[in-house]
């Protein structure tokens, strides 16, 4: 199954890579809009508040706080770049695949195992 398809709860609900990241990460549908741009645009590409802001014509603020939140959670990498002038650093934002799919897989790993221990303490299990 590929990832376009997604996968399917034990229910048969689809259960997509935007569904997957609201739910583990708490975000919002920009948040995860940006993320799979950066995704789909491949590795070693740097991207300032402004490239990004300019491609989904979204105010300024509006995509320093979403890639804030990614660098902050390490879902995006960000590096301070040098101004050959004065003033605010100039930050540009990139998306390493290996990094992320480790974070990825440890945290839901995480996650699944805290979920195994909840049901386990709702149903009274012993194992």
């Amino acid at each position: 199954m590929g990832p376009r398809e997604g996968l399917r709860t034990p229910a048969g609900r689809k259960l997509d890579f935007k569904m997957l990241m609201e739910f583990c990460y708490n975000l919002t549908e920009t948040d995860v809009m940006i993320l799979e741009w950066m995704l789909k645009q491949g590795r070693n590409k740097e991207y300032s508040v402004d490239d990004i802001k300019d491609v989904f014509n979204l105010s300024r603020a509006t995509v320093n706080r979403v890639l804030s939140k990614l660098a902050d959670m390490e879902l995006v990498e960000k590096k301070k770049k040098k101004r050959n002038g004065t003033g605010r650093p100039r930050y540009v934002y990139s998306i390493d695949p290996e990094k992320m799919y480790e974070k990825l897989v440890g945290d839901i790993t995480k996650c699944s195992s805290e979920i195994e221990d909840y049901v386990k303490s709702i149903l009274g299990s012993s194992k």
